[in-house]
């Protein structure tokens, strides 16, 4: 009988010493050793720049049978990205897990870090990627001032970029391009923005001399206007302004000295250009014969003193790169004062 006792004590006192072993904690925790902290929410995220991440970090720490430790300090920290946690020191509760408070990513687009740290563990980082919000911004890039001459393209694009409200850039935008006076054209008159956030399109100008105008338009956004100037373009055609067909005394000069005007192909007048005026029949002369044109596309001879003989006199206007013209006059006698008619 004796014997049965002591075996029956032996047998509750190892099953005491068993529970005690085991801290007494029927559902896995308790004051244990932590071995190993793991993540318990994504740890590659992808959210908006400025905004908050959801869920919220969360970590679960552990002992070396995989059972929650509660009790045990974990700190979250930003390391990357700016941004800012709140509740970043929390203890694990009774399942072993703590969660942060929150995260919010930093403003700049871009690669983003917490970790989650617990003395004596490997530490836990959680990674995001911040993207850029909607569209809150539109600006112009380059483009804007230009010139170039009439029915050109200009040289440099015309370049916007969208962002959002904190400057990132926005990418998959439409924005639209337009004239809106000066005539011209612009191409493409739509375009999407690219990972830079940036749409560009080229102008040719109009035929008018003067200010031209583009506009980029997105929707929701207020536009901007590039504002660049159409110069006169190549000389094409030289005219007759003043001074053909005149009638002088042989020996002396027209009243009215010949004119022409320089015009692109546009009928816009050109300035700077070389004008030579040079007699090709009937003898005389001109001064003042090489002539720049003005602002107006116009030069004008010196003057023009016909021959000495009675009869058609001509004077040619040319210009590089233009045909040339052709002024006439008559030369008619002069009588001679000495000279006595009689009757007979």
């Amino acid at each position: 009988m004796r014997t049965k006792q002591q075996t029956w004590r032996t047998t509750v006192l190892a099953l005491l010493m068993g529970v005690a072993a085991c801290g007494g904690d029927g559902d896995g925790t308790g004051s244990r050793a932590p071995t190993a902290v793991t993540a318990t929410t994504p740890t590659t995220i992808t959210a908006v720049a400025g905004a908050a991440v959801t869920p919220a970090p969360a970590v679960r720490v552990v002992d070396s049978q995989g059972r929650g430790v509660s009790g045990v300090p974990v700190v979250f920290a930003v390391t990357g990205g700016g941004g800012t946690v709140t509740g970043g020191s929390v203890q694990t509760g009774a399942d072993g897990t703590a969660t942060a408070g929150g995260w919010t990513l930093g403003t700049v687009a871009g690669a983003n870090t917490l970790t989650a740290t617990v003395q004596g563990l490997t530490v836990v980082t959680f990674t995001a990627t911040g993207t850029a919000a909607a569209a809150a911004a539109l600006a112009e890039v380059s483009g804007d001032p230009q010139s170039g001459a009439v029915g050109s393209a200009l040289p440099q694009p015309l370049v916007v970029r969208v962002t959002d409200a904190n400057g990132n850039p926005v990418a998959g935008t439409t924005v639209a391009f337009a004239v809106t006076s000066g005539g011209g054209t612009v191409s493409p008159t739509s375009a999407a923005t690219d990972a830079q956030g940036r749409a560009s399109a080229t102008m040719t100008l109009g035929g008018a001399v003067g200010a031209q105008t583009v506009t980029a338009t997105v929707a929701g956004l207020p536009q901007v206007s590039f504002s660049v100037t159409a110069t006169a373009g190549a000389a094409a055609t030289l005219t007759k302004v003043a001074g053909d067909n005149q009638t002088a005394r042989t020996g002396a000069a027209v009243p009215v000295a010949p004119s022409v005007r320089v015009t692109d192909q546009f009928g816009n007048p050109v300035s700077g250009v070389t004008v030579t005026f040079s007699v090709t029949s009937g003898g005389g002369s001109v001064t003042g014969g090489v002539v720049t044109t003005s602002a107006a596309g116009t030069a004008t001879v010196g003057s023009w003193t016909l021959g000495a003989a009675a009869g058609v006199n001509t004077l040619t206007a040319s210009a590089p790169g233009v045909a040339s013209v052709n002024f006439t006059a008559t030369a008619t006698a002069t009588s001679d004062p000495c000279t006595v008619r009689t009757p007979f």
